[in-house]
């Protein structure tokens, strides 16, 4: 029985093994021939490329245009990494900018043996973004940790044969390796792409190490004479069903690898699980039954024909149990192994003598978890039923593999042993994983996923497409795809579309449908094609994105660029586009405005060429750090060369526009005249600059009269901090020495002419007096409303108290000249008084009689001549005792009549004839004997002028008059006027063109304070002409 279970056990694994041998052979065949014919049909499109280039790259074009179009040739083939044309082996244009520059030199191109000699070749693989060295080689592990990607270049001269231009078309490896990875099962199948000089060009074997030479040489030449060849060859000791073919168009051999051994072990599901389960249930029987009767007959060693018999079930036992490729043990009842087989020995990476007589936990291949399990299971007795569970063990890799693990227990005397029998399953694992993850992808993709049949009826969808097309999966099933049409489409569209699918088993474009409520929604849609072994069609995939919002917002997009491109070209900015260079690629008008060049000028230059000198570094580091991504826009202001070499201040705000790929691309340069600003700014800096240091207190308030701000001179002045006055009335200045009505005249003069100057005692912090002099000008807004209220003051404490020094030193001057005035005015009344007295005693002394009516008379003359005299005197006291600043309102009319009595005997002294015109009674309020003073020093100027003049009449007039509000006093002499270089200086202190013992030089000078400062007047002086008794005079 068991000889016959044995012998039918080989038989059905003989037949089995021959039958999927057979089979992998012909599917060998079928993938080598299947993707054979798709790598023939992508390359012969790159083919088609390279000879089609010259007719729609024109070498002549700009360099953004032909890099553009590269671009946009290489998003149609994504079997394609990137496209160059190189000129001396210089990369001088590309769909990859990154390569622009690049030196490529010793590409170790191959010739084509087949084909015309330099027509296509095809060089080394080279490793990273695109080019590197081609010679060097890197391993698996140092590829992945360069985070690099393996090409395969392709090279042709174009244009002529004696151009120097190529092109270089730069394979996309993994698109060639997805495409074989998600078509097979890549845990048995290798596909390879090998030159036919044995250097190894693609590999989905991630440990192979491209561009090294294959050691199945004698295969590739025996495939260029034949074709194809296919047949079970070893190679590095590993069996393998190989099929190599040649492609059509190229150089290279095209090889399909089925690993032997796994291939073996993937039948076909059903029978596969159905074998395994058989095989492991006789082998498990056997083994049980052989064991049982090896422990039988174990020491009777007398009965020979019992014993041969062992020797034979042993032999067979040990066949079975060594060769199996199970992972099998057998344990005594402790725990210990007993015995071990091959297949579980290779999975330890350890001999049978480091392990036998060990303890099953004691092997390095268990964690702790697995530790635990195994003494739990054998320590505490016999297993009371068999186990079977899935484990974690490390295999000869360190790496870690699932195993599922059977126990079963043999009980013989009350002996127990234990057969363990395992079987790695990780690779299994890791498939349900993949499909499981597939099957989430599928389900869970934002994506509509919709599988037909080779009809086009639908045999499943997934959530996305009955969220984008509300059928739902029971609704659709059955269905043909053309439910979803919208009519939009014309049949010609759709007979292109199937075209392509049939003769290139793949299209995607963009497709407008409706869903189950009619609603139209745009699509983009990619249809691909499954096939059987037989290269028959079994499905399609289509896999589709609703784009509906997206093309709602490219039209908006449109429409935000339109409205952009009317803003650039009509904006009160300079806007521009500059490239990384800088030159510039776009300019607005305004901006050509602001620099006074016209466009075709500014755009054969770069901003560096018209950026100050001294702005340069600072905007060069800005473009720097942006070109570098530390940043991605920034500001500053700087000075531009104009056209007529002129500065103009603008405020650049600058941002980097990125390409697709997140490189730089261009700069957008916003670009506003401050010009008028900063010279504003400057004005300000400097009115500041006069507001912080100017000796002058300032004071702001606003327009309710609050102080909000003041400068230092008003600290200084008032002894006030900011701090201390801010938000205060300038009322906490008064002093009460002006009354009422004189603020009431002060806010009327300031609301109605917007200013106001005047003189006025304050008071500061201390409560100390001081004599300022005030302007007050009212700042509005554009509104004409009042915002503010500006104070200016000069402290003039001192300079008053000057002016009243200088007031008593002109008084005391004039004491002088008053004086002379006395002895003039005394003279005659003294003379007439000594004279009639002298009479009075020479008659009495000659002893005449006087009669009581001589007496009378002369007694009578004395008396009015005393009284004058005393009359006199009370003028003078009067002028040098009155108060200076008492101030009522007094007759002008009577004044001018005391100052003529002051003077007339000056006058009639020197012969000066002095004519008035004194009619009307005008009245004016100030310090009467303050305008005696400044009218005196005016008469003695004139006197002192006359008395140096011969005329034959000598003359002094006096006028007055009064139009509407202003009062006129005029005083002219014809002394001949004043010279014109010294006219500007006669009102100066200490200027005197008298002797320095005649005059002192603040008559003048005391008289223009007077008038203009304590009465608020003004003086002025000229010469003119005029006739007098037919004789021409110049007066002043």
């Amino acid at each position: 029985m068991v000889e016959f279970a044995s012998g039918s056990i080989v038989k059905a694994l003989s037949l089995f093994k021959e039958e999927a041998e057979n089979n992998y052979i012909k599917i060998s065949k079928l993938n080598a021939k299947a993707f054979s014919k798709e790598l023939n049909q992508d390359l012969s499109n790159i083919e088609q490329i390279i000879n089609n280039i010259h007719s729609i790259i024109d070498i002549s074009m700009p360099l953004t245009s032909i890099n553009r179009r590269l671009v946009d040739m290489q998003k149609n083939y994504p079997q394609i990494r990137s496209i160059n044309i190189l000129k001396n082996d210089t990369i001088i244009y590309s769909s990859n900018l990154e390569n622009i520059n690049l030196v490529i030199k010793n590409l170790n191109l191959f010739p084509n043996p087949i084909f015309e000699e330099n027509i296509l070749k095809i060089s080394t693989p080279w490793i990273g973004r695109d080019f590197i060295n081609g010679d060097d080689v890197y391993t698996n592990e140092e590829k992945i940790s360069k985070n690099e990607t393996f090409f395969i270049p392709i090279s042709k001269t174009i244009l002529s044969k004696n151009s120097d231009y190529n092109v270089v078309i730069n394979l996309n490896n993994d698109y060639f390796i997805n495409r074989f990875l998600n078509s097979i099962d890549s845990d048995y199948v290798t596909f390879e792409l090998i030159r036919l000089d044995g250097i190894l060009l693609l590999s989905t074997d991630d440990s192979k190490i491209i561009g090294t030479k294959i050691k199945e040489q004698d295969l590739l030449e025996k495939t260029f004479e034949k074709n194809e060849i296919t047949k079970v060859d070893t190679i590095d000791g590993k069996k393998y069903i190989l099929t190599y073919t040649l492609t059509d168009n190229f150089p290279i051999t095209l090889a399909v690898k089925f690993d032997y051994e796994k291939s073996m072990s993937n039948w076909n599901k059903k029978e596969y699980e159905f074998f395994i389960i058989t095989i492991m249930t006789i082998i498990i029987t056997i083994i049980v039954s052989l064991y049982l009767f090896y422990l039988y007959n174990k020491g009777k060693e007398n009965e020979i024909i019992l014993h041969k018999k062992q020797s034979q079930e042993q032999e067979k036992f040990k066949l079975l149990f060594e060769d199996s490729h199970f992972l099998a043990a057998v344990l005594d009842e402790r725990g210990k192994i007993i015995d071990i087989n091959k297949t579980a020995l290779i999975f330890l990476n350890q001999n049978i003598n480091e392990v036998k007589e060990k303890n099953i936990w004691d092997l390095k291949c268990w964690r702790d978890a697995e530790k635990v399990f195994f003494k739990n299971s054998f320590l505490i007795g016999p297993l009371k039923k068999d186990i079977s569970k899935e484990i974690i063990a490390l295999n000869s890799n360190n790496e870690e593999a699932i195993i599922d693990l059977n126990i079963y227990t043999i009980s013989k005397n009350n002996e127990h042993n234990y057969i363990i029998i395992g079987q790695d399953i990780t690779q299994r694992k890791n498939r349900e994983k993949k499909l499981k993850q597939a099957y989430s992808v599928f389900s869970n993709t934002h994506d509509g996923i919709i599988i037909t049949n080779k009809d086009t009826k639908i045999i499943d969808v997934n959530n996305a497409f009955t969220k984008i097309t509300g059928y739902t999966k029971e609704e659709i099933l059955g269905i043909k795809t053309s439910i979803l049409k919208s009519s939009i489409h014309s049949k010609k569209f759709y007979e292109n579309m199937w075209e392509k699918i049939r003769t290139a088993g793949h299209w995607e474009g963009e497709v407008t449908n409706k869903d189950k409520n009619g609603i139209l929604y745009t699509e983009w849609l990619t249809i691909n094609t499954i096939y059987d072994k037989n290269n028959s069609i079994l499905n399609y995939i289509g896999v589709f994105s609703d784009i509906t919002e997206q093309k709602n917002k490219d039209i908006k997009i449109r429409e935000s660029e339109a409205k952009l491109k009317k803003f650039f070209h009509h904006s009160g900015v300079g806007i521009a586009r500059v490239s990384l260079d800088g030159h510039w690629l776009e300019v607005n008008d305004k901006l050509c405005q602001i620099l006074g060049y016209e466009k075709d000028e500014l755009l054969k230059s770069t901003f560096q060429d018209i950026t100050y000198y001294k702005d340069l570094d600072e905007d060069l580091t800005y473009v720097s750090k942006m070109i570098q991504k530390e940043i991605d826009s920034y500001e500053m202001e700087k000075r531009y060369i104009k056209k007529d070499n002129s500065l103009v201040w603008i405020k650049l705000t600058v941002t980097l526009i990125l390409k697709e790929n997140g490189e730089p691309n261009y700069f957008i340069s916003v670009i506003q005249d401050i010009n008028a600003n900063k010279l504003y700014e400057k004005s300000i800096k400097q009115a500041l600059l006069v507001f912080e240091n100017t000796r002058d207190g300032i004071m702001i308030t606003n327009k309710k009269n609050q102080i909000i701000n003041i400068n230092p001179a008003f600290t200084k002045t008032t002894g006030y901090s900011l701090k201390e006055i801010l938000g205060e009335n300038p009322s906490i200045l008064k002093s009460n020495k002006q009354d009422k009505i004189f603020y009431e005249n002060m806010w009327k003069n300031l609301i109605e002419n917007g200013f106001w100057v005047g003189e006025i005692i304050n008071k500061d912090k201390n409560g100390n007096l001081y004599e300022e002099l005030l302007s007050i000008n009212i700042i509005r807004n554009s509104n004409n409303e009042i915002e503010n209220y500006i104070g200016i003051f000069s402290d003039i404490t001192i300079q008053k108290q000057q002016e009243k020094m200088l007031l008593q030193q002109a008084r005391t001057s004039a004491v002088g000249e008053m004086i002379g005035n006395i002895a003039h005015q005394w003279r005659q009344p003294l003379s007439v008084i000594s004279t009639a007295s002298t009479g009075l005693k020479f008659t009495l002394e000659i002893g005449n009689k006087i009669s009581k009516e001589d007496i009378i008379p002369t007694l009578d003359k004395i008396n009015e001549h005393t009284q004058h005299l005393s009359k006199t005197i009370d003028d003078f006291r009067n002028f040098f005792r009155g108060d200076i600043s008492d101030r009522k309102e007094f007759n002008l009319k009577k004044t001018l009549l005391k100052v003529e009595d002051l003077t007339i005997d000056s006058f009639n002294n020197n012969f000066i004839i002095v004519k008035k015109d004194i009619k009307d009674d005008i009245y004016i309020e100030g310090n009467e004997n303050l305008l005696i003073q400044a009218l005196i020093n005016i008469y003695n100027n004139a006197i002192d002028a006359l008395k140096e003049q011969n005329q034959n009449a000598k003359l002094f007039y006096v006028s007055l008059e009064k139009n509407e509000n202003r009062i006129s006093i005029l005083l002219k002499d014809n002394a001949g006027g004043i010279k014109k270089d010294l006219m500007e200086k006669i009102f100066e202190p200490y200027f005197t063109t008298k002797h320095q013992s005649v005059g002192t030089g603040l008559g003048l000078y005391m008289t223009h304070q007077i008038i203009t400062k304590q009465f608020h007047g003004e003086i002025n002086v000229y010469n003119e002409e005029f006739i007098y008794e037919n004789e021409s005079n110049r007066e002043c």
